[in-house]
């Protein structure tokens, strides 16, 4: 009987946990099995594992390990097809020549900001905007300004980012129309197809 009314309690919380396409939250059902909605899609099973805090310097162009991708900042010719830096997918285009070389890349930190074309706003209010699931959003890659030229974890939260994965670059580093020294941000997926940097995980 005991069984029986928790197995209730159970379907009754999964069934309140269903009901709402709001954000993203989960549901601990017992035995390592949790109930996870993220906007308006329900999965059962485990939970994900928990993202170690990176930081990797970035002293200019290269390819950069990132969990089980690789993202590289790579050097292309002024107008070759990047597009401007205004859009979903060519906000991989950055201003080499006006970055505060060298950056770090690092996981999302309390406090991290974001200036976008209509103005600066906290990075987990627009990651909520976007709808990227609480979960997914401690394994995004953001690119910084380095402290003292350091790659400290701790030193660098709370910064005005210059580009985040799943959303692209910071207004002030998009590389403009024209821009001299244009770097792409590309994100490669662990089949090695490098994509713009806009779309999660790839």
């Amino acid at each position: 009987a005991g069984a029986h009314r928790a197995t209730l309690r159970h379907a009754e919380a999964v069934r309140a946990l269903a009901s709402s396409d709001r954000g993203s939250r989960r549901l601990a059902l017992g035995s390592g099995v949790w109930a996870v909605r993220r906007y308006g899609r329900l999965s059962l099973g485990a939970p994900p594992a928990a993202v170690p805090e990176l930081a990797l310097a970035v002293p200019g162009p290269g390819r950069y390990p990132w969990l089980d991708r690789v993202i590289e900042l790579r050097a292309v010719a002024p107008g070759a097809g990047w597009g401007d830096g205004g859009g979903p997918s060519a906000g991989a285009l950055l201003d080499g020549a006006s970055l505060p070389w060298p950056l770090l890349l690092r996981n999302p930190r309390p406090g991290d900001r974001l200036r976008l074309p209509g103005g600066g706003r906290k990075l987990h209010d627009v990651l909520v905007d976007r709808k990227i699931p609480r979960d997914r959003r401690g394994a995004l890659a953001v690119l910084a300004p380095s402290v003292s030229g350091s790659p400290s974890v701790a030193g660098a939260a709370g910064a005005a980012l210059l580009w985040v994965e799943a959303v692209g670059a910071a207004a002030p580093a998009r590389a403009a129309p024209g821009c001299a020294e244009p770097i792409a941000v590309i994100v490669h997926s662990p089949t090695e197809n490098p994509t713009p940097s806009a779309p999660f995980g790839g």
